[in-house]
């Protein structure tokens, strides 16, 4: 074979190959992991999954279903940790029936719906500043009762706490509320509220 010849086998690959095909090379691409989002993180770390409901704060609906009387603020913060609302304020004996005379949550009909007749629980995700901080929550009917104002407890880092209310059949209806009352002095910052059908 000339000195020719073999330079251009070479050059076509051709003596690589015991076939007589060139050489096929094949690239591997290694698959890329793309990090979790901080709501992502926090969904599983709080099995949001497992609730029949849950209300989140980065829905711009829910935000606009919350209405407070004029002693209360909220604020929607989102800045790259999970969205969540800071709520303010004072009210002296402040009522948990009807839409309840704390910062107060309409809930979608489908909530109203699915809880009439059952005992349910409610569970509200929130943190805190300061360690220990107190605030209330109350579920009202708008129809058939309420929790009255349960107090839960927030701290520096996300925490769920939970309270149980058995939900009467609806009557006349009017749309389910849940009320918060902020602590007496700072803010608590709320993340996610979720419902549970307890039995």
């Amino acid at each position: 074979m000339t000195p020719r010849l073999l330079a251009l086998i070479a050059a076509t690959g051709l003596a690589a190959c015991s076939d007589g095909q060139p050489a096929e090379t094949t690239t591997v691409t290694e698959p890329v992991e793309t990090p979790a989002t901080a709501a992502e993180v926090f969904a599983e770390r709080f099995d949001l999954a497992s609730a029949d409901h849950v209300v989140l704060f980065t829905d711009r609906e829910t935000r606009d279903a919350m209405s407070l009387p004029d002693e209360f603020t909220f604020e929607y913060l989102d800045d790259g940790d999970v969205g969540r609302v800071a709520v303010r304020g004072f009210r002296e004996s402040p009522a948990p029936h009807g839409r309840t005379q704390g910062i107060s949550l309409r809930l979608p009909e489908q909530i109203e719906q699915s809880v009439s007749g059952h005992p349910i629980e409610v569970t509200v995700i929130a943190r805190s500043a300061a360690p220990g901080t107190i605030y209330r929550v109350a579920y009202s009917t708008n129809d058939v009762g309420n929790s009255g104002w349960r107090e839960l407890s927030a701290g520096a880092d996300w925490s769920a706490e939970t309270f149980r209310f058995n939900v009467r059949p609806i009557e006349a209806g009017g749309d389910d509320f849940i009320g918060v009352l902020p602590p007496a002095s700072g803010a608590v910052e709320i993340a996610a509220i979720t419902i549970k059908l307890a039995d």
